[in-house]
């Protein structure tokens, strides 16, 4: 049995020097994000009487299936600080290891270099049991930073022993996603089946989070975005909800440890759809070629993007109604300048689906990037084929993939808001609201272009740009962050349909700034040489 796992403290030595970079990165983007946040919210409600007009607002079923159930009362910063951030922090945790356990697993597996791995004295298990290892050590050390770094806050009701259960949780959850990812390395046959089928899996979590938030009962017992609120931290710091999460991720990392020993390398447990045995005539183009690579992980960005939609315009019943019983959410409205706060809500929910919709469009553009680091290119290069006439493929496919994610969000938001409200918003208004953020997802795509153009090496560093315009979107503008760093954000400079008007001088500034870094980048990419791995 132990020889299964022979070398395994050897191959987790080998993958923290490989992951010297990689996880530093993410632990302080991480720990950075949860932290700072947590001062923000003694800014956003300053006396008793805002935290009581914050905990009417969030009251709603829009917000709880946004962010999470309002658990705990009196609502204090600790309540206040947790229901709006753990759920997104959590989902930031378990994309660090959907990447991690992916890198180290299936990826490897593709690359080849599992198979030089296995000719040398090493157990069937010890790979996949030191990538499980790295994951717990990293989900450590976030979860106590986190939890050291909330306290070190200071925050009034943000007791010591609180901020640990929360880091404890982090820590859980994170450990459980990277089990979710572990298993799917085994069930698919590629990296991108992995990755996609976790990201699915994490998805679906969210959802019927937002459903057992809302209804309560045996619901909120199914997803483990919904049983962290189990835990009620900093009200009554309950440890055995975690317990039940710790169950649930020993349990799918020990059926992915008995996946990984019986099944063949490079192969996946879940059948694979058998190819032609000859290629049809028009794969023949490079264009053909983006497209087959990208075209089915584009289909369930656009198919969830359509459910969140329905998601996300069906609360708006509730919430006209929740308006309607609350006499002090009657007087913020009648503050309001605007005195709408629905068309808040609206604008709200198209910021933050518009940062979801730049992480596929991203990802479109990077795929080059990921092909040459592959080694994958030279053999195309080594035909007619130009540089130029490799990459605008994946740039065109990103434009319009940007543009059918937000169609599909719209008539998402659209179909299920008129089946509820009394009052329903026209199309053109939704539609408007959302096409108006695509500068905002082009900057993205410019942003990749030139960074694979010019320093293919921080590729990486749109990632950081991603995260801080989610973090201006979500708490920026609640905290009153300088406008000048919002505005230089991907959606800063944009009007905020459907409260503003519509003004063209941003839209097309920000247009352009994408287009110039587009060409920029092309230009650049078919002069430098092609990066080799050897």
């Amino acid at each position: 049995m132990m020889k299964r796992f022979t070398n395994t403290g050897t191959l987790l030595r080998f993958t923290l020097r490989r992951d010297r970079f990689f996880l530093p990165v993410w632990i302080i983007g991480i720990v950075f994000f949860t932290v700072i946040c947590a001062p923000l919210f003694t800014q956003i409600a300053k006396s008793p009487a805002d935290l009581a007009m914050y905990a009417e607002t969030m009251k709603n079923p829009a917000m709880i299936a946004l962010c999470g159930p309002l658990y705990a009362e009196p609502y204090t910063y600790g309540v206040m600080y947790t229901q709006m951030m753990t759920v997104w922090v959590l989902i930031l945790i378990g994309v660090m290891n959907f990447f991690l356990v992916s890198r180290h697993t299936r990826r490897d597996e593709e690359d080849g270099k599992i198979e030089v791995l296995r000719s040398l004295p090493v157990g069937r298990a010890a790979i996949l049991s030191s990538t499980l290892t790295v994951a717990i050590v990293t989900n450590f050390i976030i979860g106590l930073l986190c939890a050291v770094g909330l306290a070190a806050c200071g925050i009034e009701s943000m007791s010591p022993g609180a901020c640990f259960l929360l880091g404890v949780i982090f820590c859980a959850v994170g450990l459980l996603f990277a089990a979710i990812a572990m298993l799917f390395s085994q069930l698919c046959h590629t990296s991108r089946g992995g990755i996609g089928g976790s990201f699915l899996t994490l998805g679906v979590l969210y959802m019927l989070a937002a459903i057992g938030n809302i209804q309560g009962g045996a619901l909120s017992y199914i997803s483990p975005l919904s049983i962290v609120f189990k835990t009620l931290p900093f009200a009554g710091n309950r440890i055995y909800p975690t317990i039940i999460i710790l169950v649930e991720m020993l349990m799918i990392a020990l059926l992915a440890l008995r996946l990984s020993i019986v099944r063949d390398l490079g192969a996946g447990l879940l059948p694979q759809k058998k190819g032609r045995a000859h290629a049809k005539s028009s794969l023949s183009s490079p264009f053909a070629l983006a497209l087959r690579l990208t075209k089915n992980t584009a289909i369930v960005w656009i198919v969830v993007m359509f459910v969140l939609g329905l998601m996300y315009g069906s609360i708006f019943g509730d919430f006209e109604s929740f308006i309607s019983q609350s006499e002090m959410i009657q007087m913020i409205i009648a503050a309001d300048a605007g005195g709408n706060m629905i068309l808040s809500f609206m604008t709200y929910i198209t910021l933050i689906m518009a940062n979801v919709a730049a992480i596929p469009v991203i990802n479109c553009v990077l795929k080059l990037r990921s092909e040459e680091k592959r080694n994958r290119l030279e053999p195309l290069y080594a035909r007619s084929v130009s540089r130029i006439g490799q990459f605008l493929p994946y740039i065109v496919i990103a434009v319009s993939l940007s543009v059918l994610l937000q169609l599909a969000l719209s008539f998402g938001l659209w179909i299920a808001a008129g089946a509820v409200m009394a009052d329903p918003f026209a199309l053109s208004d939704i539609l408007m609201a959302c096409i108006v953020k695509l500068p905002g997802i082009w900057l993205f795509v410019g942003l990749c272009v030139f960074l694979t153009g010019v320093l293919p090496k921080l590729t990486s560093f749109v990632w950081a740009y991603f995260g801080l315009s989610f973090f201006a979107v979500y708490i920026g503008r609640l905290a009153d962050l300088p406008s000048a760093l919002v505005k230089i954000t991907a959606f800063g400079a944009l009007p905020d349909l459907p409260i503003d008007e519509f003004r063209a001088a941003p839209f097309v500034l920000v247009t352009v700034i994408a287009v110039t870094l587009m060409i920029v980048g092309v230009i650049a990419y078919a002069r430098r040489e092609v990066w080799y791995n050897g």
